[in-house]
Parts: C-alpha cells; sequence; structure tokens
C-alpha cells in the first residue's frame, strides 16, 4: 500500500508539471477546440486554417501552422501566397460541398490544396508574379478536395488514409497537361542524367549534409530554403518531440540511402532524398502507430524503403517529363500499415481516434493501461 501510494503521488506530481504544457502548446491543443465550439464560424475557419498548414507533416496544432505560414513566405511570397490559395480555395470547396465539419475544422481537408497550390508555382517555368497562375491553383486545388473525400472512402475500406495523394494527382495531372510549350502555362521538370557527380572528386561537405536534413524538412512544403526547412522542423518540435524525432531521423536516413546509392551530392545537400522517408517515418514511427521500439524499427525499415521506391519512380517519370512527387510515400506508408503482425508492439490507431503520438502513447501502449487510472 505504501508503494501504491508513492507511485500515485510520483505521478501526480509529474502530470501537474507537465499537464499545461500538453494543454496550451503540444498536441492538437484541445482546450482551444473546446474553447471555440460557441465561437463564430470565421475564428474556428482561421484556427482550421492555421492547423491545416501543419497537416502535410501530421500536425494539428496552429502553433505549429503559424511557424509554418512564416517559414513559407521566408521561401518565396509568391509560392507562399499560391499555397494559401489553394488552401482556402479546398477549405471553401469543402464547406460548399458539405464535407466532414471536423476536417474543416482541423484543417484535414485543406491541406491537400495547400501544397497544390505550393507545387504549381514550382514547376512553372513563367517568372514569379504571373497572375495567369492563380486559374489552375483554384481548378486544381478544388479538384484535389473532391479526391481527398472519394479516395479518403475508397482507402477507408481498408483502414488506411489517402496521405497526400490527392495533391499527387492533381499536380500530376497539371504537369501532364501542360508541358514546356503550353502558351499560358508552361510547366518543366528536371530530366535525369547519366552524368554522374563522383563524390571522390572532393570530400563531403557534412554540414552541408546537416543543412540537407532540414532542406529535407521543407522539402515536404516544396522549399529548399534551409531557413523555411529550420522553422518547418521548429514547428514538428512545438506539436509533437516523437515526430520532430522522426522528422529528423527520416531525413537523414534518406540522405544516408542517396548517398549509399552514389546520388549527386547537389541532391542530397538540397534535401531531396529526404521528404519521401521522413514522412514515412513520421507516420509509421508514432502517428498511425503506437510509438513503440517495434514500430520504430519499423519506421526505419519503411524510410529506407520509401527512398528507394523515390529513387526508381523518379527516375522512371522524369524520363517522360512528370514529377515524382510523394507518391513513394504513400504507396510505402499504405504497405507499413496493411502489414499484419502477431507483436503487441505493433498496435495500430484506429483512424477515428488520431491525435498525436505522445497522446497515442498514454492512451493505448500495453504497458500503460494500468497507470490510466492513476493519471487524471
Amino acid at each position: 500500500m505504501a508503494e501504491e501510494g508513492i507511485v500515485r503521488r510520483s505521478v501526480s506530481s509529474a502530470d501537474i508539471q507537465i499537464n499545461p504544457l500538453y494543454k496550451y502548446v503540444l498536441g492538437d491543443i484541445r482546450p482551444l477546440t473546446e474553447w471555440l465550439q460557441n465561437k463564430p464560424f470565421i475564428v474556428r475557419f482561421i484556427v482550421g486554417c492555421l492547423r491545416g498548414l501543419g497537416q502535410p507533416i501530421f500536425l494539428n496544432n496552429p502553433i505549429s501552422g503559424t511557424v509554418i505560414l512564416a517559414a513559407l513566405f521566408v521561401q518565396n511570397q509568391w509560392q507562399a501566397i499560391n499555397g494559401i490559395l489553394g488552401l482556402l480555395t479546398a477549405m471553401f470547396t469543402a464547406l460548399a460541398l458539405g464535407l466532414d465539419k471536423s476536417g474543416i475544422e482541423n484543417g484535414s481537408v485543406g491541406f491537400n490544396g495547400l501544397l497544390t497550390g505550393l507545387h504549381i508555382p514550382l514547376f512553372s517555368i513563367n517568372e514569379d508574379w504571373n497572375g495567369y497562375l492563380v486559374f489552375p491553383v483554384i481548378l486544381y486545388a478544388a479538384f484535389s478536395t473532391l479526391l481527398n473525400s472519394a479516395l479518403g472512402n475508397l482507402c477507408g475500406q481498408w483502414t488506411i488514409p489517402a496521405f497526400n495523394l490527392p495533391f499527387n494527382i492533381a499536380v500530376l495531372l497539371f504537369v501532364a497537361g501542360t508541358g514546356p510549350t503550353n502558351i499560358h502555362f508552361p510547366t518543366s521538370v528536371a530530366q535525369s542524367t547519366d552524368e554522374i557527380e563522383v563524390w571522390g572528386t572532393r570530400a563531403v561537405d557534412w554540414l552541408e549534409v546537416l543543412q540537407g536534413i532540414l532542406r529535407g524538412v521543407g522539402q515536404c512544403y516544396g522549399c529548399d530554403n534551409v531557413i523555411t526547412g529550420s522553422l518547418i522542423t521548429l514547428a514538428t518540435l512545438i506539436c509533437s518531440p516523437i515526430l520532430f524525432l522522426h522528422a529528423i531521423v527520416g531525413s537523414f536516413i534518406g540522405i544516408l540511402t542517396g548517398m549509399a546509392f552514389a546520388a549527386p551530392p547537389s541532391q542530397i545537400y538540397a534535401g531531396g532524398w529526404g521528404p519521401n522517408s521522413l514522412l514515412v517515418c513520421m507516420s509509421i514511427g508514432g502517428f498511425f502507430y503506437v510509438f513503440t521500439w517495434q514500430s520504430h524499427l519499423l519506421a526505419l525499415f519503411g524510410a529506407i524503403s520509401g527512398s528507394l521506391v523515390a529513387a526508381g519512380l523518379g527516375r522512371a517519370l522524369s524520363d517522360i517529363g512528370l514529377p515524382a512527387l510523394a507518391f513513394s510515400f504513400c504507396f510505402v506508408a499504405s504497405m507499413c500499415l496493411l502489414v499484419t503482425s502477431e507483436s503487441k508492439g505493433l498496435r495500430r490507431v484506429p483512424l477515428n481516434e488520431v491525435s498525436y503520438p505522445e497522446e497515442h502513447r498514454r492512451k493505448m501502449k500495453p504497458s500503460s493501461i494500468g497507470a490510466q487510472g492513476v493519471i487524471t
């Protein structure tokens, strides 16, 4: 009995210390959601948009979204404006069609539009501030919202999410439908080359490699600025230390895989090998699986696989003038979620209960079930 009292007092004391941080800064800031329930629609809509800014990397946190918004403007103002336009278009499309209300309030219906708006200017040959570009951004962002709903229902039959597949399809169709000879919306994708930058001709610049890790985080939004990548990494840390860990590790694994396969140093340093491995690592390492050492190992293996699939797919598609985008992430992450395992350490988080890794671990880790009655 004395030992039980000690355990109760220690857990309660720790809970008092961390509870304000978890409630008002980390995670999904549930008290804010509760406070917004009776507030005007415009206030809830703005918060939903801020949450949507973080959803491409699994962050349902308006503070993180605000940091990411600043990061996008550091990268390129025109690209950031198109991203916001895509986000707003997707959100208003969801409203007009009466789609999932909770998805509007947490921004999950809008992030594919955000990514679509960020990447269309990226493949455009025209200079920045070309007003014509807002038309395809609006059209394809709205299209991505329809795809998000349809693919969400389809993938839901296998209890897996659609990830960012709607954005991938929308941007791929835009690039395929325009091309470099289009009068109003000429696009271009970097072609693969047989020219090899030999690593042996110069020493590895490890400072550039470290910057490449941060750039890899930014590449999830189509951004290669190291400051932008640093801010997005900070936004990840604000929301979830577990996701932050997997973002850094996933990006680094992508770089190491690229170096092992003799990828050009320019690709490594620009973070081009980071986003797919990073997204797989984050999604498996604590977001859709409860964070355990088994799910962590699966996330590491998935990160390597994501890089390998991205390399093959990227070369194949670039030869016909199309971008690989994040198709490899969607494929590998889906395969990891469809794995059948008898291990108690690999526990899927039900899609309707997805929140953030620390909350998943607190509620669903088998060893913590007995303590849930103690923590209040």
